[in-house]
């Protein structure tokens, strides 16, 4: 029921309307514009939300406000996304293994699809992933 990459193009968001998604979460940069992202994802009826994510902003308090957002949807299909992936990647690695019980293999499994590699990542994104890891 979530699924995560990266900025859908305009069609892509009809796509996500036509597949029962009922929320599209922004993953942004401080200072990036939402304004068409939302108006988009907003005529095809669909719940926006948007949650401002950086390496030092990822914290415990960051991902209990994404699961409430999950959670708002009440079991329909949740869409997480960033520009290119590494913020959902990351997120989805701390996310999973912190509420979804999955380990931190499976997570990075997963995130790899995603886009996220932790060879290729900036370090502050593992720095992250590490803090929230170890304050479990």
């Amino acid at each position: 029921k979530i699924a995560g990459g990266q900025q859908p193009f305009p069609d892509g968001i009809n796509w996500l309307k036509e597949a029962g998604f009922s929320t599209v979460i922004q993953l942004r940069q401080p200072s990036e514009d939402i304004s068409a992202c939302r108006q988009l994802v907003e005529r095809q009826n669909m719940t926006y939300k948007s949650l401002e994510v950086s390496a030092q902003s990822l914290d415990a308090t960051l991902l209990a406000a994404l699961d409430r957002d999950i959670q708002a949807a009440n079991g329909r299909p949740v869409f997480l996304f960033d520009r290119d992936g590494t913020r959902t990647g990351a997120i989805w690695i701390a996310y999973a293994t912190r509420y979804l019980t999955l380990s931190e293999t499976q997570a990075r499994e997963q995130a790899a699809r995603l886009g996220y590699r932790r060879e290729n990542a900036d370090p502050a994104w593992e720095q992250a992933i590490s803090r929230l890891s170890n304050s479990r």
